[in-house]
């Protein structure tokens, strides 16, 4: 059953904030620092033209942001993007390809069993080590956490992770969680990362299984960077302390708005709503928007 206060809240709900918000973002990229920032500043601007009080917060925080990767293979350049975190070497790096068939349903669990991981193909770690050392692994999937520090551990030089289908995806390879401290920062990767697709993963693998080479290229903007963080806090009604916390990142890999244009105009309407309304508030809530991609997590 809703109750009276929250036919009220849903009553009170307008697409025009959020709409113009999502057209903006629609054309705005998201995804160099000061980028990121314009985006931020276009929240904030929109927060104050609906009667908000939002503070803007700008810590300095490490950014990994993936600018272009290859793989040179057989003669031939393949098209390849590389996770945030990945090492930079745009310069290349060439090593023996090696074909790790993977158990796509470990990977996406970040699984660090090798049994599991390449369903059975290594009985080992110290197999596993004898042939990744030296080598770039090719294998099904996504460079995730959990292979990339594998591959790292057992002395390997690259990963090429195989996505499905046409499309080539973005991720992040590191086992960091958020943007890194100086205490974080030596676990980075330090090997170079990169995604290709089906096609591409295809050759490569046929490449490997002929005892083929390849060299993988990256191109990163890596360091601290100063970026903006918008925050409006709605008080509860009696003024308690304890909140809700409602957050959401706003930057994005490449122009567009399904990550995550739209959740942050439901967020602007959601802030704006209940704001307006806050007198009948139980608790306090928090909205938050937050740069994520290049954090290594969103």
């Amino acid at each position: 059953m809703i109750t009276d206060q929250e036919r009220r809240l849903l009553d009170a709900v307008s697409l025009d904030a959020p709409w113009e918000l999502v057209e903006t973002f629609s054309r705005m990229p998201r995804w160099r620092p000061e980028d990121v920032n314009r985006g931020a500043d276009a929240i904030a601007e929109r927060l104050r033209r609906n009667g908000l009080p939002v503070t803007v917060h700008q810590p300095e925080i490490y950014l990994s942001i993936p600018l272009s990767a290859s793989v040179e293979a057989g003669g031939v350049m393949h098209r390849a993007k590389p996770p945030s975190m990945s090492l930079a070497v745009p310069g290349g790096r060439t090593a023996r390809l090696v074909y790790l068939p993977a158990n796509l349903k470990a990977l996406r669990s970040y699984s660090r069993d090798v049994k599991e991981l390449f369903g059975g193909a290594i009985a080992s770690e110290e197999e596993a080590r004898g042939k990744v050392a030296g080598h770039i692994v090719v294998t099904e999937g996504f460079g995730n956490p959990a292979l990339t520090s594998l591959v790292e551990e057992w002395g390997g030089v690259g990963l090429i992770a195989c996505n499905p289908g046409v499309d080539i995806h973005w991720g992040t390879c590191t086992t960091i969680w958020g943007t890194p401290d100086l205490d974080d920062l030596p676990r980075k990767p330090k090997i170079p990362v990169v995604a290709v697709n089906k096609a591409t993963g295809e050759a490569l693998m046929a490449i490997a299984k002929a005892g083929g080479d390849a060299t993988i290229r990256t191109e990163m903007q890596e360091g601290f960077f100063p970026q903006k963080i918008p925050v409006v806090d709605i008080p509860a009604a009696d003024g308690g302390k304890e909140f809700v916390l409602l957050h959401g990142h706003y930057d994005s890999w490449d122009v567009g708005v399904g990550d995550n244009a739209t959740g942050d105009a439901t967020m602007l309407e959601i802030a704006r709503v209940l704001w307006a309304n806050r007198a009948t508030l139980k608790r306090g809530v928090r909205v938050a928007w937050w740069p994520g991609h290049s954090t290594g997590r969103y």
